[in-house]
């Protein structure tokens, strides 16, 4: 027993909410975890306890009661189950959650790195719950593979469920955390997993720090450690994310396929918006790499009964606990500027109290690898990493399919099955022609352009017009929005401009972004699915937050094969409206026709600095087919070069047009 711990085994054997309290599992700094069962249906669960002295501090007792309100605010098959908090008759704090059997990464990747196969399927699964938790608001901030905890499913790809846990500190939209007014400088995470802007204490951190931290992770499971360690301490280790480029992974494992080593790298640059911008997007690049692979080994086997070892003394957290980020109702901006994510609500955990079973497994590991071939500048698809016959399961009725969220059953595009509910939950991405409605896709009667009678009549009003580049675009493509007049925005009342599907209400947030006071124009890709949307004007937020003024209808449409020429050579080119910039401003690359690359070939913008060979891709972003136009976000102060290629991936470093900006303070 540890110096200074107070038992608190006297309530075993007594009933809290609806649990007896059965026996201890695991005990750490800031409490103990209970094994303990329904009373009425028998059911095990988890029972997080607070110690005596820390439930009495109003601010750590918010912290931990915001764990059950973020997981449950998710809902998602990835996040832990809660099913009940509140305070003992003692006066001590308590969560009932899932009692999970099986490992946490950390223990899986303690005896070396896992498998292509098998890492890459793991962190597609994290990408899923954390795309989940993203669209409710919820940034982690710790995630770590002491966090990550993996579950024995024969039903999941290679046999595994993932579990997020302990999302830790809430930062709400008022940048309080638990009635503490954030600063800057205040570092909140696991070094060894914190994002350059974490490591900077910077208080507005975003959803792309978890996508840094998962790179990290990937990091971790291919090569059997972080991408940045230090015998010297953590500052040393701070500096290296902050300063150092990540190690490239086939150095130190030339088996990786180059597809993965790829991710890594995109999820470890430095500037936010070089990375992924999503997790959604994150795990389709995962899953187009080969991640999702029918499982090629049995499940590991669990003692039904299965003594449970639980965990509550982690890799040391900065901060007092950290973790995630709670905001309002209203949908958060990411970035000062034109970066737009979905809608949001709110949550969060307590970091360092974990339920964590220990469980065997087998030590199979997945077939032999691909040959490698050259790094490529960004993910392109690959082989898959290890095929193996699909289960047999029945095809899904049209529209439907079955995914790692989904938990092999047959649900609607976007959706994900809930345990609790028993069914597919989330709002549906519907096949064209059809509808999301109840959870569900219905015909829809009508695809007409006209503004559909669930969008209530737009006031009369002095709001701007908009004015859209086009009226059809092909998916992928820039979507340019021109205001006839600068907006009023006001940090107390401001407008944002959503994209949404056209029998949306306007309650729906869709795409979206906040507009800045005096913006005229703001860009939007257009969605993979096709099918009639809105662009719509809202006001007055947080007043009225769906106070929709203006909305212009347009259509996402397939590239029609008769315009898909390869563009010629000699019009290759692209102009900037201007050479000078500021610092954190974006550049709207114009191209002098709509670029069409060869058959599975691709055209790639790269920002790199002055004198830069052509071989650096610095940060880059592929052109959508038929694009006449796209945005480059600027880094810091200095001199760059942006630069157009063709041919990849037949040729990775042909330049064919290239302007020299300046980007000052």
């Amino acid at each position: 027993m540890g110096e200074g711990y107070v038992t608190l085994d006297c309530v075993i054997g007594e009933v809290i909410g609806n649990y007896r309290v059965v026996a201890e599992l695991g005990k750490g700094g800031m409490g103990v975890v209970y094994r303990a069962d329904h009373v009425q249906l028998g059911r095990p669960a988890a029972l997080k306890m607070l110690l005596p002295q820390l439930s009495s501090d109003p601010g750590i007792v918010q912290r931990f009661f915001n764990e059950a309100r973020a997981a449950s605010a998710i809902d998602h098959p990835g996040i832990v189950e809660i099913y009940d908090f509140g305070t003992h008759t003692d006066g001590r704090a308590y969560i009932v959650m899932a009692l999970l059997k099986g490992e946490t990464l950390d223990q899986r990747v303690a005896s070396g790195p896992l498998s292509p196969l098998e890492g890459a399927t793991i962190v597609a699964q994290v990408a899923g719950a954390l795309a989940a938790a993203h669209a409710r608001g919820i940034v982690h901030r710790d995630l770590k593979p002491d966090n990550i905890f993996l579950v024995p499913n024969e039903l999941m790809p290679n046999g595994i469920q993932v579990k997020l846990l302990d999302f830790g500190i809430a930062k709400l939209g008022d940048d309080t955390v638990a009635g503490v007014k954030t600063q800057t400088g205040m570092m909140i995470g696991t070094p060894a997993y914190m994002s350059p802007e974490q490591c900077m204490g910077k208080p507005d951190l975003d959803h792309r720090t978890d996508l840094y931290s998962v790179g990290c992770i990937l990091f971790h499971v291919l090569c059997g450690r972080p991408p940045f360690s230090s015998d010297q301490g953590t500052g040393m280790m701070i500096a290296a994310h902050l300063r150092d480029p990540a190690p490239h992974p086939r150095s130190i494992d030339p088996a990786i396929p180059d597809a993965l080593a790829a991710i890594v790298l995109r999820l470890l640059e430095k500037e936010p918006a070089a990375r992924f911008q999503t997790a959604a997007e994150l795990r389709a690049a995962l899953v187009a790499a080969g991640a999702n692979a029918p499982a090629t080994r049995p499940p590991a086997k669990v003692d039904p009964i299965g003594a449970t070892m639980v965990s509550m003394a982690t890799a040391p957290t900065t901060g007092a606990g950290a973790a995630s980020e709670v905001v309002r109702t209203a949908p958060p901006p990411v970035s000062k500027r034109g970066l737009w994510i979905g809608s949001a609500v709110a949550a969060i955990a307590i970091a360092g109290v974990a339920t964590v079973a220990a469980v065997q497994h087998g030590s199979a590991t997945a077939p032999p690898l691909e040959a490698a071939r050259p790094v490529a500048p960004a993910p392109a698809p690959a082989p898959a990493l290890a095929p193996a016959e699909p289960a047999k399961l029945a095809e899904c009725p049209a529209g439907q399919v079955r995914t790692a969220d989904t938990q092999s059953h047959c649900c609607w595009q976007d959706q994900a099955w809930s345990n609790a509910k028993g069914r597919c939950v989330g709002i549906a991405s519907c096949p064209h022609g059809m509808i999301a409605k109840a959870d569900g896709c219905l015909a829809a009667a009508s695809t007409a352009l006209t503004a559909p009678t669930k969008v209530p009549p737009l006031v009369a009003s002095d709001a701007p017009e908009l004015h859209l580049s086009g009226t059809t675009f092909v998916p992928g493509s820039n979507i340019l929005i021109r205001l006839s007049a600068p907006i009023s925005s006001k940090p107390t009342d401001r407008a944002w401009i959503t994209l949404v599907e056209a029998d949306k209400p306007a309650s729906d947030y869709g795409t979206w972004g906040y507009l800045d006071d005096g913006e005229v124009e703001a860009h939007f890709k257009a969605p993979a699915k096709l099918g009639a949307y809105q662009i719509r004007l809202h006001t007055n937020y947080p007043a009225k937050s769906f106070n929709v003024r203006r909305a212009v209808a347009f259509e996402v449409v397939a590239v029609q094969p008769t315009s898909n020429a390869v563009t010629p050579l000699a019009q290759q080119k692209f102009s900037l409206a201007a050479t000078s910039f500021k610092r954190n401003d974006k550049a709207l690359v114009t191209f002098a026709t709509a670029l069409h690359p060869a058959p599975h070939e691709r055209f790639w913008i790269t920002l790199v600095a002055t004198g830069s060979a052509d071989t650096t891709w610095g940060s880059y972003q592929y052109v959508p087919d038929g694009a006449r136009t796209i945005q480059m976000q600027l880094p810091a102060t200095g001199d760059y070069e942006i630069r157009l290629h063709a041919n990849y991936p037949a040729q990775q470093t042909n330049v064919v047009d290239r302007h020299a900006i300046h980007v000052d303070d």
